[in-house]
C-alpha cells in the first residue's frame, strides 16, 4: 500500500481531504498529519512517503523550502496545494522540486484525478519511488 503525506497548516483543510476521499480504496495509507515545516520534516525523516500533499504558506517556513529540503531524499510525487495564483509562484514550485501545482481552492475529485496521473506516471516510467 502507499503511503500519503498531508502537509498543511488549515484544520479544515487537512479534515477535508483526509474525510472526502477514500484513500484505502485508491491504495494509499495516509501517514500522520503535519501542520507546520517542522513536524513535516519530522514525519519525512520517520518514514518516507509515496506522495507528498504539500501547502505552500505554512507558518514556520514555506513549502519551497520543505520540497528542497527532501528532494534529495525521495522521487514521490510532491504536489503543491496553495492559494497563491501567480505564474511566478506555480514556476517556483516546479523549479524547487515540485511535480504539481493544484491552485485552492480545488475539487477533490481534481485532486484525486492528479494524484492517480502521477501514480501511473511513476508506473509508466518505472522510476523507484524512494532512493537511499
Amino acid at each position: 500500500m502507499m503511503k500519503a503525506l498531508i502537509i498543511e497548516d488549515e484544520l479544515l483543510a487537512r479534515l477535508g481531504m483526509r474525510s472526502l476521499v477514500d484513500w484505502e480504496a485508491m491504495g494509499i495509507r495516509l501517514l500522520e498529519d503535519a501542520a507546520d515545516g517542522r513536524e513535516a520534516l519530522a514525519r519525512i525523516e520517520k518514514e518516507l512517503p509515496d506522495l507528498i500533499l504539500l501547502d505552500i504558506n505554512l507558518p514556520d517556513m514555506d513549502g519551497y523550502q520543505i520540497c528542497q529540503a527532501i528532494r534529495g531524499r525521495t522521487n514521490a510525487p510532491i504536489l503543491f496545494l496553495s492559494a497563491r495564483t501567480e505564474e511566478a509562484d506555480r514556476i517556483m514550485g516546479w523549479k524547487v522540486g515540485g511535480d504539481d501545482y493544484i491552485m485552492k481552492p480545488f475539487g477533490m475529485e481534481e485532486l484525486l484525478a492528479r494524484i492517480e496521473a502521477h501514480f501511473r506516471r511513476q508506473e509508466r516510467t518505472g522510476r523507484a519511488l524512494v532512493t537511499e
